[in-house]
């Protein structure tokens, strides 16, 4: 009863267990391919955060893509348009800023492969503050959001680019091993 007051009414349904564990993990921990527009929130917030670079835009187009252009959230009357997002994530930011992440308000759901199910404003937040997360394991399949995703919903090829650089950077600065494959197209042979 306690966890649905604090995870969204579409995930009720999952919740089949009699009691759940809520962990504490550490945010880079939840960084996937699934989730790519992890990035996007991460420019983002070093925009407002720095006041350089113009992350708007990019910003929105990935908000864009997961609205089909419509700027509407499912199950949340209130987010209609890409002011009310920015707004919004603003005031999600400043908030765990201000007064730290306060679990008796939301925790965040995360599929049986460890994927983010909602809340990724807040785990971007909690991620660039360098906070742990409150997380809940929930027997549901992780969902795509990966780079293919975004391509296939027309967000700008310099946006996905400026979020795989943004990648590549806390993967290294995590201490993980990168490689880089270049593949060149096949010369025209006529």
């Amino acid at each position: 009863k306690e966890l649905r007051l604090v995870i969204e009414p579409w995930f009720h349904k999952y919740l089949t267990k009699r009691t759940y564990e809520i962990e504490y993990v550490e945010p880079y921990k939840l960084l996937d391919k699934s989730r790519f527009d992890i990035y996007s929130k991460l420019l983002f917030l070093e925009q407002i955060e720095n006041d350089r670079n113009n992350y708007q835009e990019l910003y929105l187009s990935f908000i864009k893509a997961f609205t089909l252009g419509t700027f509407k959230e499912p199950g949340n009357k209130f987010k209609v348009s890409g002011d009310i997002y920015i707004k919004t994530f603003k005031e999600i930011y400043f908030n765990i800023k201000q007064n730290g992440f306060d679990i008796g308000n939301s925790i965040i759901p995360i599929s049986k492969e460890g994927n983010i199910l909602n809340g990724s404003h807040r785990v971007a937040s909690l991620m660039f503050l360098n906070k742990k997360v409150p997380i809940v394991r929930l027997d549901i399949k992780s969902p795509d959001y990966s780079y293919q995703f975004f391509k296939s919903r027309k967000v700008p090829i310099q946006f996905l680019d400026q979020c795989a650089i943004k990648e590549i950077q806390i993967k290294k600065n995590l201490g993980k091993n990168l490689k880089i494959a270049i593949i060149w197209p096949a010369a025209d042979r006529s």
